[in-house]
């Protein structure tokens, strides 16, 4: 498997971008906004049906959906170029942020794209870095999702969970919101999806939330958080 921070998939990054210590992370002009919602609609839309036939997708825990907090922080391995949009389709409709590594914003055409939608970029340099944590605090007190990769690398078509960074959960613990796991896992086809399928097709599991305890200290906390959801993830593996 090489390095835990390995990048598997390779993209053609030309452009130069540095995320500038003022980004404007979440723009109120109402063209981007209005853009935003008819992109997500569509999305939202044609998404399932897309997913349903050339993924095979199909969905474990749909009552946890319709439970879905207000606001949080989502985690889901990354295993698939798209599995953003398979759990942005299964989230009610909500609109959501998904930091994305800041090579992804040298991409020509891709980088608008994945900003339209709710990408923001993950910086590499610490003021920008805490500049960007606090502008994500501000988003979810506002009642909004944010969808993080705990794994940090997309790690195509793999059966399995590999180390956690902290990131999201620090980020729930300072604004005190539930952690709700995704989890992607792909199954042999069974079925009518075998006439269809002959390669692995992906289920999205839809965990119960695990809540942070903000009376205890920061450091133990998120520890604890990180191993208590990878345990329910991995589960899912078992």
């Amino acid at each position: 498997m090489g390095s835990k921070d390995e990048h598997i998939v390779k993209m053609w990054t030309p452009l130069k971008f540095k995320t500038p210590e003022d980004y404007n992370y979440f723009p109120k002009n109402i063209l981007f906004r209005g853009l935003n919602l008819f992109l997500r609609w569509v999305i939202y839309l044609i998404g399932p049906v897309y997913f349903r036939i050339f993924f095979g997708l199909r969905v474990i825990g749909r009552e946890n959906i319709k439970r879905l907090p207000q606001k949080g922080v989502t985690v889901c391995n990354h295993v698939h170029m798209l599995d953003c949009g398979v759990v942005a389709c299964h989230m009610k409709h909500r609109r959501i942020c998904i930091p994305a590594l800041e090579s992804n914003f040298r991409i020509p055409f891709l980088r608008h794209l994945i900003r339209v939608l709710g990408g923001i970029p993950l910086p590499e340099r610490t003021k920008p870095f805490r500049n960007m944590h606090h502008a994500l605090v501000k988003y979810i007190h506002e009642g909004h999702l944010v969808h993080i990769y705990p794994e940090g690398i997309l790690f195509p078509r793999y059966n399995g969970l590999r180390d956690f960074k902290r990131g999201a959960f620090s980020l729930a613990y300072d604004c005190d919101v539930p952690i709700i796991p995704y989890v992607i896992k792909y199954v042999k086809a069974e079925g009518w999806q075998r006439w269809f399928h002959r390669k692995p097709v992906m289920r999205l599991y839809v965990l119960d939330p695990v809540y942070p305890d903000t009376d205890r200290p920061k450091r133990e906390e998120t520890l604890r958080l990180s191993r208590e959801v990878k345990e329910k993830m991995e589960a899912v593996f078992m």
